[in-house]
């Protein structure tokens, strides 16, 4: 048996509860960064992902919680740090950038709702088509090349409820981002109808949100050409996390980099459903290192967590699968 090291309690302090399988935001220091594991006494071993490391090993993790967790209602974790871990990509696994070995340990797979680390020298063409591929590269991440319009859209479609994400490596240009989409049918030429897109803008200090409403064989990404974008000011760092939220029954759309809402449009947002998930670029030299959707906390509220030492008791959990 292993001994743990600190309970978490995950706390809905809503008035609705929260979707099974939610991805559950954790922020605390580790001792042990590679050596985690996360156990529930109502669902088991859980799924656990290291977004980030500081230097200080504060770490940035996603768990998911396979039971839905009542509004008011409180979830227990166990979390079990041991030096003699390590990760397994199964249980345990960090953002691929992070590993010597691109995504080595890279479990987001199990973690996230939709997830895609662009991991070897091909796309994964069971998760996405791709279009105008020569000025596409994959190389442990995705590039979106110079030469003119590229992307690609999921095979499935998800719902537009949920947070849709991308890391971003490098290379923003002036027509770059992610959106959620309307039919394609594998087909470049059909209309896109319109979709909720979150974009950088063209320079340094502007990101854009707001509609596709165009051909796609025009535009992939149109966040400037229709003036369906408001820019706004913000210093955009070297490598962000760009997070695109269209609200569940609303018509807002949000715009998040690296946690920080940058811009809000109302503007013709689609309506609840399902779409595609569309990334790509306009001679943009966009690099993205991995692609997410994950669950709409209830009532836009993300579950607060309380995490304390295991010292005044012993709680042990199974061992390891």
């Amino acid at each position: 048996m292993l001994k743990a090291s600190f309970q978490i309690s995950v706390v809905n302090d809503t008035t609705q509860a929260t979707p099974t399988n939610f991805q559950q935001f954790i922020y605390t220091t580790l001792q042990y960064p590679s050596g985690v594991r996360f156990w529930s006494p109502t669902d088991g071993w859980l799924y656990g992902w290291l977004e980030s490391l500081s230097s200080t090993n504060q770490a940035v993790i996603w768990i998911k919680i396979p039971s839905s967790i009542p509004a008011n209602g409180v979830y227990q974790i166990y979390m079990v740090e041991d030096s003699s871990l390590n990760f397994d990509g199964v249980y345990w696994g960090e953002a691929p950038q992070l590993s010597s070995s691109y995504g080595q340990y890279d479990n987001g797979g199990n973690v996230f709702g939709f997830y895609d680390n662009f991991a070897g020298t091909s796309l994964n063409t069971s998760k996405w088509t791709s279009y105008y591929s020569s000025y596409i590269t994959v190389n442990n991440g995705i590039t979106f090349g110079s030469g003119g319009l590229c992307f690609i859209d999921t095979n499935s479609k998800y719902s537009i409820s949920n947070i849709v994400e991308m890391y971003v490596n490098s290379g923003i240009g002036s027509d770059s981002g992610i959106m959620y989409a309307v039919d394609v049918n594998g087909n470049q030429y059909t209309n896109a109808g319109y979709g909720e897109w979150i974009s950088v803008g063209p320079s340094a200090g502007q990101a854009y949100n707001g509609s596709e409403n165009d051909m796609r064989s025009s535009y992939a990404i149109d966040n400037l050409n229709n003036g369906y974008g408001t820019p706004v000011s913000y210093t955009y760092p070297s490598a962000p996390l760009i997070t695109g939220v269209v609200v569940p029954n609303s018509v807002n759309g949000i715009l998040y980099i690296n946690d920080i809402p940058v811009v809000t449009d109302p503007d013709s947002i689609p309506p609840q459903g399902n779409y595609y998930i569309t990334l790509g670029g306009y001679e943009s030299n966009l690099n993205v290192y991995y692609v997410r959707t994950r669950d709409y906390p209830p009532n836009g509220v993300m579950p607060a967590t309380a995490i304390v030492p295991v010292q005044a008791w012993e709680v042990f959990v199974p061992y390891l699968p």
